[in-house]
């Protein structure tokens, strides 16, 4: 028991450790981290494929793709911040300063006096004028559109504005209450100098305790509303105060808490009725309410809805209603702009979408934002017609602004064009990212994946500009979880954002230098620093001095080494990295810039200093042109801002050519303008510029390309398919490759006969292959237990070639059944050996080595071959009798009884115990002399049993898969004329068992199975085969996909002998063992 329980363990921790394994696995794979057990990978750049060879001229760099600005669709919003007679004072989108636009003419004047002030603090003053709110106490700023500066008037101690009238020059200030002193009230004469003259406010109650004022204009009689309560929880009470006199005249009937409304002709207050969601609207003129006749005169009313999620703001225009609706919250009802009469008469929609406003004009009329639908947008002004009709003047129309170029990456065949996009109120416009697919792929478009969504996506207000007081972004492609950025974060720091993954930096500002799939060198002004991006973690610091990454290795020039030595760190392999190349440039300073693309490095020792390309594969070094340059699979781009010129210097050959004018592109201010006017897909062979006409041009390089490798690949190290779990039962082989191709193949075949087991095609992929596979063969049935190969070929410009670095193994676990295996973890064959030992007979399994040979598996059974009692008087390695794919053996006793004992999944039989899984066949086998199993005989997919008895007579028993078998099937006679039967499996290789034969004279014939139960005639193979005294078929031992034959000869030497393709067994010999006439029975 205690040598099964052991096994049965030994079992549980290899599946338990394959669980654990398989887990770690797939969040690997998730993010792309490269040293997967299974896969062969070249370590660094050293070990990339040859150039391409240059079999001629290049064909030249050729246009492929115009991309079009991408305008906003929908015109812009203008925020109207003070409404004067002639004109008005706005905001448009896009713009960072308000305007004043003439009424009559729609020109603009520019108003340097409102420069920088916060536009919500801007507003009328009556007639032209305007004013600044919210300034400190006692101070007040005035201005108009025909001075470059405000007025600044000094206020009574105490006191602030409430109001500005009278074309600025009337002001109504307010004392607000103090423990002490109850609020106060004043009408202020502003002069043209600035000088200030109290107007005192008479004629309300004593001690009126005054809680809000409401200033408004009515014609030459002009009027602020004040709302008071002659002592503190009296009702509310209102008065009209004449900004000339400073006299107040009471409304006593009027003692409601309403919203007012004050226009120069009338008052108006709204009642809002929260049950019937609507707002009562009553009005009477002002004149009215100074002759004393208001209070007998019934007011024009009309009652307007006011549904949820709506706020509506109300202006009258004589005997009109303008009511202009704004949604909030979750609410979706549209904006708009509606004419209600007083009185009655249907309401009539002014605009029915965006709409802003109204706002109040000095002369009573009113200007209102907004269109008939979403596709159009003006300003409009409403005025009282003679007749009393409302007049409609269009101020301005608001057509769409253009956006402007920010920033342009290209990767992958994926162009990213950063735009800026004006927004109203924003000092500097907002930016968004389009995406454009430039080669023809297949890839994933969405979420968090590497090319990000297809539509534009806004980018943070607090992303870092690429140069101080710029509107550009600098955007780094390549990072798994997305395209990388800075911002400012909010605890102080930088913040590295890769599409949803951010990691905060210890610093603020500085920039991204390089991204890779896993990786980003990002660094301030003194310090670099190496980000584990999927881990957010920071790997390596240093200095500031020229880097690159290139999948997991980082090529940084040495601040330490000989002037020109850089050296290129494998991220994966160890923490800290460990340098696996170092080469030199051969120039006497230090590459403050590097840039890898392919198998060539490009450094810098800046701007004026030295430059060159080295090619990673031949280590040729090749001289360039000065300057900022963005590098390419072999090729340069730089942009001569002198000459206004966009070129390119292709060096694939091993020199570099003469530069080539790619386009005209005009200087763009800026620094460095890499990544913003043009970019360069380091990872394909084509290149982008954004024209002075904002149109985006791509260009292939014409450069030849070189072959795709794999970046970061990565695929499962074993599978079961029979197991239900998603993590067990499935290869995974997820290949980011180094550039788009037309179309691929991924293959997985036995690792020993190099048969495909499962092929996967794709087309055109820009870079991700990703392969699913079940451990299941084309016709559905599972793959043979054991070890398999997988290997990735791409199609580039009509080539096939194997992709470096894309390949690996996966080894099926508890698959189907191979001949002769017992180990369902790996397939592994195995030979039963039984010797005596001073405790009676032990036996041994012994199974294939990598080379070809025998090891002990280490566990041992009880076997004791013989005639009497308790002994077994024949041992048959079956194959499976059960359909469970494990291995087993027929053991029969010396009473002619045969027993299965069924496979547990390894090497290993304890058939003495009475726990041990066996199932009895039956009885009376005695009267055979052998028992063989030679797998399938008759293609119904059981293996099946062949017995010769004492006349030499062969007998076919056919398998059920049911631990039982058929009634037997007499197939031949004459068979004793052989010394030995050797079962041998398919040794022919057409899918059905095959046995062979030593005669007397040493001759041996092989019995190829002919499928239907029966063999075919016999083929002479061999001679001289009488010199061993042991045959044993093994199965594939030399792991050539051949079946091989073990020969043990009568001084104990064993000796393996090659099955070969044409079914016969290779005449030269390999030793593989001494001393094996100790056993005396080897199965």
């Amino acid at each position: 028991m205690s040598q099964r329980a052991r096994a049965t363990s030994r079992t549980t921790a290899r599946t338990t450790a394959g669980t654990s394994y398989r887990a770690a696995s797939r969040a690997t794979s998730k993010a792309v981290l490269a040293g997967c057990v299974a896969l062969a990978i070249g370590a660094t750049l050293s070990s990339a494929p040859a150039a391409t060879a240059d079999t001629g001229a290049a064909p030249g760099p050729s246009e492929i793709k115009v991309i079009p600005p991408d305008d906003p669709a929908v015109p812009p919003s203008d925020s109207v911040l003070a409404a004067g007679t002639s004109g008005y004072v706005h905001l448009r989108q896009g713009a960072t300063d308000p305007v004043w636009t003439d009424y009559a003419t729609g020109s603009d004047r520019s108003l340097p006096a409102l420069a920088g002030i916060f536009t919500g603090y801007i507003a009328s003053a009556g007639g032209d004028a305007f004013y600044q709110r919210n300034l400190s106490a006692n101070v007040l700023k005035v201005g108009s559109p025909d001075r470059d500066a405000l007025t600044t008037y000094q206020l009574p101690a105490g006191f602030t504005t409430t109001g500005v009238a009278e074309n600025g020059t009337r002001a109504l200030v307010l004392k607000r209450v103090t423990s002490t002193a109850p609020a106060q009230v004043e009408v202020l004469d502003l002069g043209a100098d600035g000088s200030v003259t109290p107007v005192p406010v008479t004629g309300l109650p004593e001690g009126a305790v005054i809680s809000q004022v409401h200033t408004g204009i009515n014609d030459g009689a002009r009027h602020a509303l004040v709302r008071y309560q002659v002592a503190a929880g009296a009702a509310t009470q209102y008065a009209l105060v004449d900004l000339d006199t400073g006299a107040a005249t009471t409304i006593p009937w009027l003692n409601t808490g309403a919203q007012m409304l004050l226009t120069p002709s009338d008052v108006a207050w709204v009642v809002h009725d929260e049950t019937t969601s609507t707002g009562v609207v009553s009005m009477l003129p002002v004149s009215a309410v100074l002759d004393g006749t208001a209070a007998a005169a019934a007011p024009a009313t009309v009652t307007v809805p006011e549904p949820s999620g709506v706020t509506t703001t109300y202006r009258p225009v004589g005997d009109h209603l303008l009511a202009g609706t704004a949604r909030y919250g979750t609410s979706t009802a549209p904006n708009t702009l509606v004419d209600h009469p007083f009185g009655g008469g249907d309401p009539t929609t002014l605009m029915g979408a965006d709409v802003s406003g109204p706002f109040s004009v000095s002369d009573g009329s009113v200007l209102a934002v907004g269109g008939a639908d979403d596709t159009v947008s003006q300003v409009h002004r409403y005025t009282l017609a003679a007749d009393g009709t409302l007049d409609d003047a269009t101020v301005l129309d608001l057509p769409p602004l253009p956006s402007s170029n920010a920033g342009l990456s290209l990767d992958h065949g994926y162009l990213r064009h950063v735009q800026n996009i004006p927004v109203t109120g924003i000092q500097s416009p907002g930016q968004a990212v389009y995406n454009f697919p430039i080669a023809p792929g297949t890839d994933a478009t969405s979420g968090a994946q590497p090319f990000g969504s297809p539509h534009p996506s806004s980018l943070p207000a607090t992303v870092l500009p690429c140069e101080a007081g710029k509107s550009c972004i600098r955007i780094v492609p390549g990072n798994w979880y997305g395209t990388s950025y800075l911002t400012a974060g909010t605890s102080g720091n930088s913040e590295i954002h890769s599409g949803q993954q951010t990691d905060i930096l210890p610093f603020t500002g500085g920039r991204i230098v390089d991204v890779s799939m896993n990786y980003a060198v990002v660094e301030s002004a003194t310090t670099q620093y190496v980000i584990y991006t999927t881990h957010e973690e920071t790997v390596r610091t240093g200095p500031v001095t020229g880097a690159a990454l290139w999948d997991n290795t980082l090529w940084q020039a040495s601040t330490t080494a000989t002037a020109g030595t850089v050296s290129a760190f494998d991220l994966h392999s160890a923490t800290p990295a460990k340098a696996v190349r170092t080469l030199t440039t051969g120039a006497a300073c230090r590459p403050t810039e590097l840039q890898v693309s392919q198998h060539w490095l490009y450094w810098s020792c800046g701007t004026t200093g030295q430059v060159g390309v080295y090619d990673l594969t031949s280590g040729r070094k090749i001289t360039v042109p000065p300057g900022q340059a963005l590098l390419g699979d072999g090729y340069l781009v730089q942009h001569d801002a002198a000459a206004g010129q966009l070129v390119m210097v292709d060096f694939h050959s091993g020199t570099a050519a003469k530069p080539q004018t790619l386009a005209d592109l005009p200087d763009s201010g800026l620094t460095d303008d890499r990544g913003i006017t043009f970019a360069v897909d380091r990872h394909g062979s084509d290149l982008a510029y954004v024209a002075a006409d904002r149109t985006v041009h791509v260009v292939a390089s014409g450069v030849p390309a070189s072959p795709p490798t794999a970046l970061a690949p990565t695929g499962e190290s074993e599978i079961q398919p029979k197991s239900t779990s998603g993590q067990l039962n499935t290869f995974y082989a997820y290949i980011s490759l180094s550039r788009p191709v037309d179309g691929w193949k991924l293959t997985i075949s036995d690792a020993a006969t190099g048969k495909a087991a499962a092929t996967f095609t794709g087309g055109p992929v820009n870079e991700i292959v990703n392969v699913h596979w079940n451990g299941r063969l084309p016709s559905g049935a599972l793959a043979q237990s054991g070890p398999y190969k997988w290997a990735l070929t791409a199609t580039l410009d009509g080539t096939s070639t194997a992709v470096q670095g894309a390949s690996g193994q996966v080894l099926v676990m508890c698959g189907a059944l191979r001949f002769r295996s017992y180990d369902c973890s790996t397939g592994q064959q195995a030979m039963l050996g039984i010797k005596r030992t001073s405790n009676g007979y032990e036996g041994h399994w012994w199974a294939a080595t990598a080379n070809g040979r025998l090891t002990d598996g280490g566990w041992t059974d009880i076997w004791a071959p013989g005639t009497r009692a308790g002994q077994t008087s024949a041992i048959v390695p079956f194959g499976d009798i059960n359909s469970d794919d494990q291995g087993d053996v027929l053991a029969r006793d010396p009473s002619g009884v045969l027993t299965a004992y069924l496979g547990i999944g390894q090497a290993y039989f304890n058939t003495d115990e009475p726990s041990v899984e066996h199932v009895r066949i039956g009885a009376g086998w005695n009267i055979y002399r052998s028992l063989l199993s030679a797998g399938d005989l008759n293609g119904d997919g059981h293996d099946d049993l062949v017995a010769e008895d004492t006349a030499g007579v062969l007998w076919f028993y056919a398998g059920t898969g049911k631990s039982t078998l058929k009634s037997r099937v007499r197939i031949g006679a004459g068979w004793n004329i052989y010394t030995k039967l050797v079962a041998v499996g398919d040794l022919t290789g057409d899918g059905a068992g095959d046995l062979v034969a030593v005669d007397a004279a040493g001759a041996m014939w092989r019995y190829s199975g002919d499928k239907h139960g029966s063999f075919t005639t016999r083929v002479k193979i061999g001679a001289g085969w009488n010199m061993y005294n042991t045959l044993v078929g093994f199965g594939d031992l030399s792991h050539d996909g051949h079946n091989d034959l073990v020969a043990r000869d009568p001084q104990g030497r064993l000796w393996r002998y090659n099955g070969t393709a044409s079914g016969i067994f290779s005449g030269a010999r390999v030793q593989i063992g001494t001393g094996w006439n100790s056993y005396v029975g080897l199965y």
